[in-house]
């Protein structure tokens, strides 16, 4: 909701940051599901390539490069965001979450920048070997 509420604001920047954060804390809550707990000093990247291997389905591809990379920047760095890679940035993370924590209701209360065909199933039998 804060990275939605940001992005609505222009404050692109946080929502990154934000939309990160939530990321983080599904993909731990996946991998916490499965017993493959995140250690407290794991990243957003470890996270996510740790559940990238362990979840099919549940990370996308373009995760590192598009929302990893993205919201290092904007955190290490200070780096600026436009709005097209802010919403890019938030419907990663959307897709992340909604997955994780499956909320139909959250469409038609108009809470996601992009709606669209999304699975809306829990995570945990799709385990990869």
């Amino acid at each position: 909701m804060s990275a939605l509420r940001a992005f609505r604001e222009g404050e692109y920047r946080t929502c990154v940051a934000d939309a990160g954060t939530a990321a983080e804390v599904a993909l731990g809550e996946a991998l916490r599901e499965i017993r493959r707990s995140p250690k407290d000093k794991d990243t957003l990247e470890t996270v996510a390539k740790n559940a990238r291997a362990s979840i099919h389905g549940l990370v996308p591809a373009v995760f590192k490069r598009r929302m990893v990379d993205v919201r290092n920047g904007v955190i290490h760095n200070g780096a600026s965001v436009d709005v097209e890679t802010a919403a890019d940035v938030f419907t990663l993370a959307q897709v992340v979450v909604h997955s994780v924590y499956p909320l139909p209701e959250v469409e038609s209360a108009g809470l996601i920048l992009t709606p669209g065909n999304r699975e809306r199933h829990r995570f945990g039998s799709t385990t990869q070997r």
